[in-house]
């Protein structure tokens, strides 16, 4: 079944997701942050992410930060692909602004370390900081060992 799914974060981990993401048959819109002005630019003039030495699919669709909510529109769920630096920016700039019903993926890795020495991941945090705001919304996150270079080329990671 075909989906469409707007990536947020053009880093090179949410970049790298719209390549299963589109070779699964979904339709695939990547959105960048307010730092990633330039590779969005890159993405619309080459279809490459200035890092990866392959091509985009054609069709993935590119969008700058001003242009989310537009992305968003019609999307079946969101994935958050900042890095840990963007938690905060995702939370106030995105998930504070984004209809409490969208489902979103985060793949955003890391824990925030909370005043008491709790450790907490950052779908976590969200949750608890949209709770401050009267928004309620369920993030899920992914993860595994893989990198971003690994899912563009499709190098299937094994166990030893």
């Amino acid at each position: 079944m075909k989906r469409t799914i707007t990536i947020i974060g053009s880093g090179m981990m949410g970049s790298a997701l719209a390549f299963p993401a589109f070779e699964n048959g979904n339709e695939v819109r990547l959105v960048g942050t307010p730092l990633d002005k330039e590779i969005i630019e890159e993405c619309k003039r080459s279809g490459k992410h200035p890092k990866f030495d392959r091509p985009f699919p054609k069709g993935v669709e590119y969008f700058q930060f001003e242009d989310w909510q537009e992305a968003v529109k019609g999307a079946d769920f969101v994935i958050g692909g900042v890095s840990s630096f963007g938690v905060d920016w995702f939370l106030n700039e995105v998930l504070a602004y984004l209809d409490p019903a969208m489902p979103v993926l985060s793949v955003t890795k890391g824990l925030i370390n909370l005043e008491d020495g709790t450790l907490i991941s950052y779908p976590a945090y969200w949750k608890t900081e949209l709770l401050k705001k009267g928004i309620r919304r369920e993030v899920n996150a992914i993860g595994g060992p893989c990198t971003s270079y690994e899912l563009v080329f499709q190098d299937q990671t094994e166990g030893a």
